[in-house]
């Protein structure tokens, strides 16, 4: 899958310089970089170039279209994917790619509140939010953890289906009652 990746951004990357003034080629561009960050982290591979190239073009794609919503819903997965890749040996770091992530989530929230994938990502970024809050700075998880349960709760509300939404649930209510 990574060199489908590759090959996806040596197109993405000609059309860029070729039409700068059109957001989706950022957007598209930044989604692949994104993606394929997240296919590294997953792997146990270092996805950080990916995930900070992703932001930087979402970015300019939202500086270009500050309504894109796709945009913004794809950055937060950047930042959330940053923010774990980091969360074991730049804790502090991490914690910055959630707070944006979560900043994201709530604009993507705020104009629809119906995709369960974005209560999904703010439940992801609660409970790693209250992770490194604990391990790293010793400080309460409990009201990230509450967050992710309600987060969770949401998304489960639109889409009674997803087995993931109910087991992350579950996750962060065992974690909350720690």
């Amino acid at each position: 899958r990574g060199a489908l990746f590759e090959k996806s951004l040596e197109a993405l990357n000609v059309a860029c310089p070729l039409a700068p003034q059109e957001p989706a080629n950022w957007q598209m561009r930044g989604a692949a970089a994104a993606w394929w960050g997240e296919f590294l982290r997953e792997r146990n591979e270092n996805g950080l170039a990916r995930f900070d190239q992703a932001i930087l073009d979402l970015t300019e794609s939202l500086r270009r279209f500050p309504q894109g919503l796709t945009a913004i819903a794809e950055r937060a997965f950047a930042q959330l994917g940053r923010g774990l890749q980091l969360e074991g040996t730049a804790p502090e770091e991490a914690l910055k790619s959630v707070v944006s992530a979560l900043a994201d989530i709530d604009a993507a929230l705020a104009r629809t509140s119906r995709v369960p994938e974005y209560w999904r990502r703010k439940g992801i970024a609660h409970a790693l939010r209250g992770r490194i809050l604990e391990r790293t700075f010793r400080k309460d998880p409990v009201p990230e953890w509450e967050a992710a349960v309600r987060a969770y709760g949401s998304a489960i509300a639109i889409d009674r289906s997803h087995a993931e939404l109910w087991l992350r649930r579950g996750q962060a209510r065992q974690y909350h009652l720690r």
